[in-house]
């Protein structure tokens, strides 16, 4: 079974897990997970707006999980750097989403 990135966290004295059921935070981490990196894999289907959906998805996400604990804000940044760049460049993206892809596999 796979390893949910706020598995371990605290808020003040409290681990997460105490404050939110275990179930809610567990879908929340896999819901952020999978719009990412559909995010990438869907770079060809209707162009630009795909990604950028997802990315507004994770982002929506992101503002819950940041309420609870602030090792996510690094992710909400860069979703919100990031978020309109379909529409710009999709060489830019695609290398801005793998990145972010590479820091969310290193945080695991």
């Amino acid at each position: 079974m796979m390893q949910y990135f706020c598995k371990d966290m605290r808020v003040g004295d409290k681990e997460l897990r105490e404050i939110l059921p275990s179930d809610v935070i567990d879908e929340l981490d896999k819901a952020v997970c999978y719009l990412l990196t559909s995010s990438r894999s869907y770079i060809d289907e209707p162009r630009n707006y795909v990604p950028m959906r997802l990315l507004e998805g994770a982002s929506i996400i992101l503002n819950t999980l940041c309420a609870y604990d602030s090792r996510y804000l690094w992710m909400k940044e860069e979703v919100e750097r990031i978020k309109t760049l379909p529409l710009d460049s999709e060489e830019e993206y695609l290398k801005e989403i793998d990145s972010v892809l590479v820091k969310l596999i290193e945080s695991y």
